[in-house]
């Protein structure tokens, strides 16, 4: 009886922990996949595009009180392709990621999820493998650059391309003067 009891709460321990875990990966406000799970996602999938040179698509949008709520969210999600992810940063605040995915075809995306949610303002911009960190660092960074912008121009979809890389001119590389 005792050995029945110690089971059984260890299976409900179990349930309880995987229940947890799994939660700890979602947003609260849409259900999506959170911070955690896109940390998951990169460790899996940025260096494998990497080593195969492949762009990533990255877009970044809020949504306020008057727009189509999380519901409209979770549909988009759904309709996404397989290897699209879109994960739920903050409350109201969301990031795509498109994989293999060129800015032409990004464009038509996000236009038709921008027409679905009130036009909210919108930044993209790509991660280039050979230039941007693993951790999509940079990528971020532009893209929130570009989602400012959209907000000061009143919504829209706004891309910050990167530019090229410029290296600190060292003294062997100085203009004389």
């Amino acid at each position: 009886n005792l050995r029945y009891q110690l089971q059984v709460a260890q299976d409900a321990l179990a349930l309880t922990t995987a229940v947890a875990q799994d939660s700890s990966l979602e947003g609260p406000g849409t259900g999506l996949p959170n911070s955690r799970f896109l940390d998951v996602w990169m460790k899996g999938h940025m260096h494998h595009a990497r080593r195969h040179k492949e762009t990533l698509c990255v877009a970044l949008w809020e949504w306020s009180r008057k727009a189509p709520g999380a519901d409209a969210i979770r549909k988009i999600a759904q309709g996404l392709r397989g290897g699209d992810l879109m994960v739920e940063l903050a409350p109201k605040r969301v990031l795509l990621l498109l994989p293999q995915t060129p800015r032409e075809g990004a464009q038509g995306l996000l236009e038709r999820i921008a027409g679905e949610l009130g036009n909210p303002p919108m930044g993209a911009t790509q991660w280039l493998p050979d230039r941007d960190d693993l951790m999509l660092g940079a990528a971020m960074r532009r893209a929130e650059q570009a989602r400012q912008e959209a907000v000061l121009a009143r919504g829209g979809i706004t891309w910050k391309q990167p530019t090229e890389v410029r290296l600190d001119p060292g003294p062997e590389n100085a203009d004389p003067a």
